[in-house]
């Protein structure tokens, strides 16, 4: 669970050992409905992505009860329909939608490439892979499962949800039982959010929600999947989840190709980055069955390496010297070692066990300068596609954080005395930064607007033609997408 901006939270619940610590600010009751066996009517017509007919989708729930049901008919009617998906690091929820996949959330995930499934009666169905993830609007699909005993939501339209409508939630929040029981909570629909650039609507509930509720459905009284929670906004702890109409087109994109959760490319043993105050390197590195990680780092600022599991979790430790702060660099037997120097750079040697982990590169610096990384053990590094490339005028673009602390750097032609907006939002708390020839013209963070508040836009007159760029950051330790829009008249 990570707090961050104006009060969101993650909502996958991490390791039993940090649970308690977690979650004490969860102060809500919830309450929990003992497993029965589903009873299934007849199936509806669902509606598609667009909210037109599209049939009988399947057994699940979908439009084909008349009137409301109780909160008991609508647990017994969905219990089959949700899962239990737990990762080497934590716990959250999925939802079973057609053809046998589970949708869930991406920050569930991070970037393990398979997740294991468990049945909402307790059954252990194993371990599945992730397929792909939208790290712009946090989803992920999981699978395809070929088990009987899972039935599909039909797709159904959010568009008819009203302010004040009843709603519930259903998942495995504050889960640590061996034999998880799904969890139902309710409340209202309390408003809509979207983010300052698009038409992507947010349904914000009061219904309880906590950690382990990531990837569990947000249902009318109709038992219809109104959309997918995990993210949490306000002091008030009140529940976001993304809606069905916009939700629906996402994955039918998520079921065209695969994700590269971990880079494909050629090992390498020797990596040049730049790296700045807001813009960190990031790769991957393999340990072998020996269990030796060697990393140097060297560059002219005080550097700092973090070494970090697929789920993003710290697995080394920041140096020292800077930053007494941090865990110790010996744990569980492990031998570490990490330099104290200020200057010059960073090396550490690891025993550890073998796997993949993210490397993370940073600086105390004030400025960004290259920073040369060599290591004995393989390294792989992300294929970071927005570097460098062309930012269209009038169009909505996406763009992902590749890894923690990951900025992205756009280029934008522009002739003398254009009128520029740019926008970027998003689940990221985003930032802008505009320059020419290395120099600023326009920045830009917190403008209290879009989906948190914490969306950027700028606005000035470009004072000579040539080629822009537009830097995209965030403070965030979450990895996320955005969106960005450019304006010019």
């Amino acid at each position: 669970m990570t707090n961050r901006g104006n009060g969101l939270r993650t909502l996958a619940a991490v390791s039993i050992m940090l649970v308690v610590a977690l979650l004490a600010t969860a102060c809500q009751a919830q309450t929990t409905v003992q497993y029965s066996e589903r009873q299934v009517g007849e199936a509806g017509a669902g509606v598609d992505g667009d909210g037109t007919d599209q049939g009988s989708g399947g057994n699940g729930p979908g439009g084909s009860t008349a009137g409301l049901m109780s909160a008991a008919d609508v647990y017994e009617s969905i219990v089959g329909s949700i899962v239990f998906v737990e990762t080497p690091q934590g716990t959250g929820t999925g939802i079973v939608i057609e053809d046998g996949w589970i949708l869930t959330n991406a920050h569930v995930v991070e970037r393990y490439p398979e997740v294991r499934i468990g049945r909402s009666d307790g059954v252990d169905l194993g371990e599945y892979p992730v397929f792909s993830v939208d790290w712009v609007f946090d989803l992920a699909l999981v699978g395809p499962i070929d088990d009987a005993e899972l039935i599909p939501f039909d797709r159904s339209s959010s568009s008819d949800l009203s302010i004040g409508d009843p709603v519930m939630l259903i998942g495995f929040p504050d889960e640590t039982n061996m034999d998880p029981t799904p969890t139902l909570t309710a409340g209202i629909v309390s408003r809509r959010r979207s983010p300052a650039v698009g038409d992507f609507p947010f349904v914000q509930v009061d219904a309880t929600i906590a950690p382990g509720q990531s990837g569990g459905a947000l249902v009318d009284m109709n038992g219809d999947l109104m959309g997918i929670s995990g993210l949490e906004f306000g002091e008030g702890e009140f529940g976001l989840a993304f809606e069905a109409d916009a939700m629906w087109p996402r994955i039918d994109d998520l079921k065209l190709a695969p994700s590269d959760l971990v880079p494909a490319s050629e090992p390498v043993f020797e990596i040049v980055a730049d790296v700045g105050p807001r813009s960190t390197a990031g790769f991957i590195v393999e340990v072998d069955a020996v269990g030796r990680a060697e990393i140097l780092a060297i560059g002219d600022d005080d550097l700092y390496l973090d070494l970090r599991t697929l789920g993003g979790t710290t697995a080394s430790a920041f140096d020292e010297a800077v930053d007494p702060f941090v865990v110790p660099l010996e744990a569980e037997g492990r031998n570490w070692f990490i330099d104290e120097l200020l200057e010059g750079g960073e090396e550490l040697d690891a025993e550890i066990d073998p796997g993949v982990y993210q490397v993370i590169i940073g600086t105390f610096g004030t400025t960004s300068k290259p920073v040369t990384v060599t290591s004995p053990n393989p390294m792989r590094v992300f294929a970071d596609l927005e570097e460098g490339a062309e930012l269209p005028v009038g169009l909505i673009v996406e763009g992902e954080f590749d890894w923690s602390g990951d900025s992205d750097l756009w280029e934008l032609p522009l002739e003398a005395g254009d009128s520029v907006t740019i926008t970027s939002d998003g689940i990221a708390d985003t930032l802008l930064s505009v320059r020419l020839d290395g120099l600023p013209v326009a920045g830009s963070d917190d403008e209290l607007l879009g989906l948190f508040g914490v969306g950027a836009r700028v606005e000035f007159v470009a004072p000579s033609t040539g080629v822009y760029e537009v830097e995209v950051g965030t403070f965030d330790d979450d990895r996320w997408g955005y969106l960005i829009e450019v304006v010019v008249e």
